[in-house]
């Protein structure tokens, strides 16, 4: 699902369910079947005296087996706001978040055939930045001489 209106708004949303199927010929009594989905979301304002609002999210879900025994689910929330100044907004500050929730832990899994893995590993977790951005692309020029 998407809405935009240009220079005003944007919405963004989609969703993708699935199953996954894990059978193993020399373990066949293990079912290692199960619903997963992931899903995003993300939307931007854009206010007057040139503010911008922006937000993402991503969803991820993946459900238990025999194997793993416990559901899998975390939501990674993301928000900045920003302003722009100058006569050609050149110049831009902004105050990010980012996972917000504090739920970006480094994990995957996965099971198939005879191999079972379940990984953790070190991700830059919740974080604050401010940021002071100039853009030198909008500085204009004249024509190219000939």
């Amino acid at each position: 699902m998407r809405q935009n209106v240009a220079k005003r708004y944007n919405f963004y949303a989609g969703a993708s369910p699935g199953y996954t199927m894990g059978q193993s010929s020399l373990q066949k009594q293990i079912n290692n079947n199960g619903w997963g989905m992931n899903s995003y979301a993300s939307f931007s304002v854009n206010l007057p005296g040139k503010i911008e609002i922006r937000s993402d999210g991503n969803y991820e879900f993946k459900g238990k087996t025999q194997s793993f025994n416990e559901d899998f689910a975390r939501l990674i929330w993301n928000s900045t706001v920003s302003r722009k100044f100058m006569k050609g907004d050149n110049l831009m500050v902004s105050l990010s978040g980012n996972d917000l929730l504090n739920q970006n832990i480094g994990f995957s899994r996965s099971a198939s055939n005879n191999f079972i893995t379940q990984n953790s590993f070190s991700t830059i977790k919740r974080y604050v930045m401010l940021a002071l951005v100039y853009d030198f692309n909008k500085m204009g020029g004249g024509a190219p001489v000939k």
